[in-house]
């Protein structure tokens, strides 16, 4: 009257549906030879991707203390596997100059997510220079889209823009006529 556990892992080493067969040859009910066949089934899929529809944003020129309009990245997993997304953030000297935002209709979640099999999400960045010059930093995409499925891959797209004080357009100069002094 003994039990015994068998632990069995799946590892496919090409894609698709798989079907094995574990047998334990026993004594089970006295008889010698007796045999317990146990059908194991798996799918065997491609790794994850994370597809950058764009690697890198520029900004025109954007005068300080207003926004920019907004520029979408959309990220896609050609593979199969689900691409798991750990953190979308802005990284980089001038971060600060920019911010990102889940958007379209299906939007990134920033704090993390899936994103299935041949499926994508998409995200906004927007240029708020604070100060004039060049600005740069970058989004940091960190997820599971190796050969292995496994964490700590990361993407990044790069950021530049350019803030520029407002410009004054003053008036061609006004020229009066003889005017008698005292009067207006």
């Amino acid at each position: 009257g003994g039990n015994c556990t068998f632990t069995v892992a799946f590892s496919p080493t090409t894609t698709g549906a798989k079907t094995a067969t574990f047998t334990v040859t026993d004594d089970n009910n006295a008889a010698a030879g007796a045999t317990q066949i146990v059908t194991v089934t798996g799918n065997g899929q491609t790794a994850p991707t994370a597809n950058l529809s764009a690697p890198s944003l520029t900004f025109n020129t954007q005068r300080v203390g207003t926004n920019s309009t907004a520029q979408t990245v959309t990220i896609t997993n050609n593979g199969q596997a689900t691409l798991a997304i750990a953190s979308i953030a802005l990284t980089g000297t001038d971060l600060s100059q920019y911010s990102i935002l889940g958007s379209g209709a299906t939007p990134c979640n920033l704090a993390g997510g899936n994103v299935l099999g041949s499926a994508s999400c998409s995200f906004t960045v927007t240029f708020s220079p604070t100060s004039t010059g060049a600005k740069s930093a970058s989004v940091t995409i960190t997820d599971n889209a190796n050969s292995t499925g496994t964490p700590g891959t990361t993407q990044t797209v790069t950021l530049s823009g350019t803030g520029i004080q407002a410009s004054v357009a003053l008036a061609p100069p006004l020229t009066f006529p003889g005017q008698k002094v005292g009067t207006t």
